[in-house]
């Protein structure tokens, strides 16, 4: 490997500007982002790396988009590895690689343009909730609140994640966890905290919510016999599913023994027929 070069443009580091950076750099420098327009990261300190290499195709793409990226986020700090010239800077196990704030990482990118931006997106903001300094102290209040009470959070993973996104939000605009889902009164912006002290989450109207309808408002707190009814729910709706993952349980077992004993191609065919059905039926 070369001396590693960097070249730094702005927010934007290169490392190196050198093959297919310097090439994608040269036909997008001067133009506007297209892609990520009103992509957003509401808080300082956000790093965003990709790795990239001069044989990988789908890369220029994703030089393309980072490029982006770096202008539209000008608060953000963007570096572009290309490991054809310098070694990885995490293991990488292809390319085009992604790492926001050393947290987050993801391989790949849409080759649709109007993918990029929910793709980006969804990466920034599993980095402001990973990364920020609350979201520990949220989650211990949030599990306090339910022991004390009886209460479970919400089952449903996506819908928690948004609600840890709003609730962390709030404390980054108001110092506090207020319940995203009640107004604010805002009448005297120094006085936000004592005219909404009801509303800091836990809220004072939570317990009687889950108590008479299973979930609070904004739907942090279940009931313990909400949460078993969506559970089951969920198992009826996704019965087939289910069932596939049971016999690719018991068809894993199988192929363990057959692979010792031999004669494990034909049940490990079988196991990859089931799992692409399953990928075919599983929900979003």
């Amino acid at each position: 490997m070369e001396k590693v070069e960097i070249t730094q443009i702005g927010n934007l580091e290169f490392i190196p500007l050198k093959g297919l950076t310097r090439k994608i750099w040269q036909e997008v420098k001067d133009k506007p982002p297209e892609n990520v327009k009103g992509i957003t990261y509401p808080r300082d300190g956000l790093e965003i790396e990709c790795v990239i290499d001069d044989n990988c195709e789908a890369c220029p793409f994703a030089v393309k988009y980072v490029i982006e990226l770096a202008k539209e986020l000008k608060h953000a700090k963007v570096r572009i590895y290309n490991i054809s010239y310098v070694p990885q800077p995490w293991h990488i196990a292809a390319t085009p690689a992604f790492r926001i704030n050393k947290k987050v990482t993801s391989v790949g990118v849409p080759l649709d343009p109007k993918d990029v931006k929910p793709y980006f997106q969804d990466l920034l903001d599993q980095a402001y909730v990973l990364t920020h300094p609350k979201l520990e102290w949220l989650l211990g209040r949030i599990e306090k609140y339910g022991k004390d009470h009886g209460f479970k959070r919400n089952p449903n993973n996506k819908a928690f994640f948004r609600l840890l996104y709003k609730l962390l939000r709030n404390i980054d605009k108001y110092g506090q966890p207020f319940c995203p889902c009640r107004p604010l009164n805002k009448s005297n912006p120094a006085k936000i905290l004592d005219l909404n002290r009801d509303k800091i989450c836990p809220c004072i109207y939570a317990e009687r919510e889950v108590r008479e309808k299973g979930h609070c408002l904004c739907g942090l707190f279940w009931s313990e016999k909400k949460v078993s009814e969506y559970v089951q729910q969920k198992v009826n709706e996704n019965a087939e599913a289910f069932k596939l993952i049971e016999e690719i349980e018991e068809l894993l077992k199988e192929l363990r023994h057959r692979i010792v004993s031999g004669d494990s191609k034909g049940v490990a065919g079988v196991i990859l027929e089931r799992c692409v059905k399953l990928y075919s039926i599983v929900p979003e």
